[in-house]
């Protein structure tokens, strides 16, 4: 009954839009001639209406989002390109008293963290610079700091640290986690997994579509979340599992797409396995663990590869790009396991604490991975 109560108050915290993974980005192709530049900036058709839900118009915010220091925009010249669905361009002119010496990045929509993939063309050299919340200028005049890889390993660690589907994934893995030694197992089947898939899906060796792996992603949190909430307590309910298992077949039904179909029956099979291994008086909740993180490690990666995809890996070194982001990643998730573990160990002291910690997270983490996975699947 607990479980159940918590899944509807669950259900109610997340009635807001939850974006998680698909976090503010753009995409901005700067071009310097003469006495002013052209700007091409592509944003996510999400951020695009929230700025105009914020009351914002996009043709006076985002020519003063992306700038140019020593540059004004050109009266009348901001237009609306095509683009692909989910995304929304733009184009405007700037006119510069001086050859402009730093690329400017504001938040987009305004109170989000955001992340600006720039190129910029000047005097025939293209140079690629990541702007963000924490690095939100990238000097012109100075040859790029550092090579890829140092460029990108804080992209890594603001993927992780502001991705909260992939935190409560962490969340729900460590929430039964017994000693130090059973989290590093598991932290490393997940890097390992993830390792893999980003390392394919970026370098071109696998395709696959990034809406569908980002509603699995999400569904993945809820079956942790469930084996949680089984193997901390004697008495198994089916009403929670039966939501986790029964949302693919639902979408699978309304979008008519049979893939979700033989995502329930996974869903299914799992549980059952999770079933048998709890019924069993030998069996620890955590001796499979990492063989579980491994597995989905799998899946996540592809959605780091979208990540990835979406800023576009730069072409001088993207091997060195690809494994900056994939250490930063790893930093990212370690820095999260450090800070949360004292808390785990304390709340684990007690063990009727204990108990109601793992069942209370963990039905949070059934609604979050439910709804995001429905979200997902029909955005």
């Amino acid at each position: 009954m607990r479980a159940r109560l918590t899944l509807v108050l669950g259900l109610l915290l997340v009635a807001a839009p939850a974006r998680a993974h698909d976090r503010s980005v753009s995409h901005a192709r700067v071009t310097v001639s003469g006495d002013g530049a052209s700007i091409a900036l592509r944003v996510r058709a999400l951020d695009r209406d929230a700025l105009r839900a914020e009351g914002r118009d996009p043709a006076v915010h985002l020519p003063a989002a992306v700038t140019l220091d020593g540059c004004d925009p050109v009266a009348d010249s901001f237009v609306i390109l095509d683009a692909p669905v989910g995304w929304a361009r733009y184009a405007w002119r700037v006119r510069c008293e001086a050859p402009p010496t730093a690329l400017r990045a504001a938040p987009i929509p305004s109170r989000s963290t955001h992340v600006c993939h720039a190129r910029v063309v000047r005097d025939g050299i293209t140079t690629e610079h990541v702007l963000s919340e924490l690095s939100p200028v990238a000097a012109l005049d100075a040859p790029v700091d550092g090579p890829a890889f140092a460029r990108w390993v804080p992209v890594g660690v603001e993927h992780i640290v502001f991705g909260l589907d992939h935190l409560l994934f962490l969340a729900m893995l460590l929430l039964l986690a017994g000693s130090l030694r059973e989290t590093a197992t598991m932290i490393t089947g997940f890097t390992l997994g993830h390792s893999v898939t980003l390392a394919a899906a970026s370098l071109g060796a696998v395709r696959v579509e990034p809406g569908p792996i980002e509603a699995v992603i999400g569904l993945s949190v809820a079956l942790v979340a469930v084996e949680n909430v089984w193997s901390s307590s004697a008495r198994r309910d089916r009403v929670v599992p039966l939501v986790a298992c029964g949302a693919p077949l639902v979408v699978a039904a309304l979008t008519r797409q049979p893939a979700y179909a033989g995502v329930a029956l996974f869903a299914a099979c799992y549980l059952g396995l999770v079933d048998r291994a709890a019924r069993s008086e030998r069996a620890r909740p955590t001796a499979w663990r990492w063989v579980v993180a491994s597995v989905f490690g799998l899946l996540h990666g592809f959605g780091f590869a979208g990540a990835l995809a979406e800023g576009g890996l730069p072409a001088a070194d993207t091997v060195g790009a690809l494994l900056g982001f994939n250490v930063g990643v790893e930093l990212g998730q370690l820095a999260v396991v450090a800070l949360a573990w004292p808390l785990l160990r304390y709340l684990r002291r007690d063990e009727i604490r204990g108990r109601l910690t793992v069942q209370l997270a963990s039905a949070l983490g059934v609604a979050f991975g439910t709804y995001w996975f429905v979200a997902r699947a029909f955005a």
